[in-house]
């Protein structure tokens, strides 16, 4: 990314996909039941799911912004909506590679649906915007929204709040440059949502 005060979101510094000093494997396995493969994956899924909770606030604050601009159709030329399609390709990149343990396979396919989901709102996105048809694009609004909506319940099913993986995280805003003042507070001991 480039420099701020250029029309773009992020830093050329900006550490997205930054492992925060909470998420790491030692902090992990200090905190939680966790197994070193659990953690291992655990630590990698952290800096993915913070993504995929950015990239919806991203596209609903789009979609809202389409909806009260009074502009025919949504303004996919926006630096928001090209922010959150560049980090949605690299998350579902990362994610990918991921491996994840026995333990973490119901993790796992909720972070894939979360991926598919935003995906598949995306490419709405940019259908409903090539659409001449305002009827269409009124049903599509629509639609959208309740995508939204369905990315936002699976963010916190897959949530593990006793290792820092919540999908609000203040300290970062919509874009989390500068997240080296990340949140130190101590998490619970406990066992990390079945993930060992």
């Amino acid at each position: 990314m480039t420099a701020p005060n250029d029309g773009h979101v992020h830093h050329v510094t900006c550490g997205i996909w930054d492992i925060p000093p909470t998420s790491q494997v030692e902090h992990l396995l200090s905190i939680s039941r966790a197994t070193p493969e659990g953690a291992t994956y655990l630590s990698a899924v952290t800096p993915l799911y913070a993504a995929t909770a950015r990239i919806l606030a991203q596209l609903a604050g789009l979609l809202l912004l389409g909806m009260t601009n009074g502009a025919r159709g949504l303004p996919l030329d926006h630096m928001i909506f090209a922010s959150a399609r560049a980090q949605l390709a690299e998350a579902s990149e990362r994610l990918q590679a991921l491996r994840a343990p026995a333990s973490a396979l119901r993790h796992r396919a909720a972070m894939d649906a979360i991926i598919d989901g935003l995906t598949a709102t995306a490419q709405l996105i940019g259908a409903t915007s090539a659409s001449l048809d305002g009827q269409r694009r009124q049903e599509d609004v629509s639609q959208i929204a309740r995508r939204l909506h369905v990315v936002q319940h699976l963010l916190v099913a897959a949530a593990v709040p006793n290792v820092g993986i919540t999908p609000v995280d203040l300290s970062a805003a919509c874009c989390s440059c500068g997240s080296a003042q990340s949140n130190t507070a101590t998490h619970p001991v406990g066992q990390a949502r079945g993930i060992q």
